[in-house]
């Protein structure tokens, strides 16, 4: 082989910069095809941690009505704390407890160190942002006047404690299973399965509407009391129209996080059943529905879609 020769097949054994571009095109197409494709595994992944979190739930609330003869109040109002205060001996977080407070209210200086513990078993991974910290409701009537507020540290998941009757448009007399005047097995005589107890109630302080987040400005007063952990994470169950706007609609989750089932997973929310099993429920499931799994003693059949 000549020099000649050899310096042409050299150069030939390079890219020029067409080839260059087009590998480079070929990638970026190939990337964008399997983006989706890893977005869709990791929020499986996540999705089936927050089922998890559901069921470490339903578990805790059998282990405590096996110690207390009933399921953990939804709140408890003097002095104030929510449920999951209640059980958390029951997730294995005995010296949590220990270093709270049931003397004083669950905003009271006294118990912020331990309201502001990030517990992942309270969270959802499909949440954005994860827990944050909210800033305890102001109102003198739950705060020494004089004295900052405190803060505590969010949770993704309420206790259905009743519903919003749609004609009277007030709370139903009929409460749910972790209500004050119901709360043992006996009083769920629908059957632990066909009862729902708690469900997501994600994106808390913030305000989200059919996947929008809302101006604070538009928050309710109180919103922010119902988004700690160790707050009465517990809502009056309601539809919503499909914007997530008004109350009393066709849309039974995902459409408001003011008092309504929501979560930031694709096509539903997850709802812990009385028998400890969490329910991956599509969004398409009709209100009316959700009302008969929310009430453990009205005789009526149900049938899950």
């Amino acid at each position: 082989m000549t020099w000649l020769h050899f310096e042409r097949h050299r150069r030939r054994s390079a890219f020029t910069l067409v080839e260059l571009l087009v590998v480079i095109a070929i990638i970026g197409v190939l990337v964008a095809l399997l983006l989706p494709a890893v977005q869709a595994a990791r929020e499986a992944a996540r999705r089936m941690s927050c089922g998890n979190n559901m069921k470490q739930m339903g578990l805790a609330l059998h282990n405590y009505h096996d110690v207390h003869n009933r399921f953990p109040l939804d709140r408890v109002s003097k002095p104030r704390h929510g449920w999951c205060a209640l059980v958390l001996p029951f997730l294995e977080q005995t010296t949590l407890q220990n270093s709270y407070n049931f003397s004083f209210d669950y905003w009271d200086r006294e118990n912020e160190v331990a309201t502001q513990q990030v517990l992942k078993v309270f969270s959802c991974p499909s949440t954005p942002g994860g827990p944050v910290l909210i800033l305890n409701n102001t109102n003198a009537t739950i705060n020494d006047i004089g004295n900052p507020p405190t803060s505590s540290r969010s949770g993704d998941y309420q206790a259905l404690v009743g519903y919003i009757d749609p004609v009277q448009y007030s709370p139903s007399t009929d409460s749910g299973m972790m209500h004050t005047n119901k709360g043992r097995m006996a009083d769920v005589t629908d059957g632990l399965s066909n009862t729902a107890c708690i469900s997501e109630l994600a994106g808390r302080p913030d305000y989200y509407a059919a996947g929008k987040k809302l101006p604070d400005s538009s928050k309710p007063a109180w919103f922010n009391e119902w988004g700690a952990w160790a707050a009465p994470q517990r809502i009056f169950y309601s539809g919503y129209t499909h914007d997530g706007i008004t109350r009393y609609g066709p849309c039974a989750m995902n459409c408001s996080n003011l008092e309504g089932i929501y979560s930031f997973h694709p096509g539903g929310a997850y709802v812990l059943m009385g028998d400890g099993s969490a329910q991956f429920m599509s969004k398409t499931i009709p209100v009316q529905l959700m009302y008969l799994l929310i009430r453990p003693s009205d005789g009526e059949p149900i049938s899950l879609p």
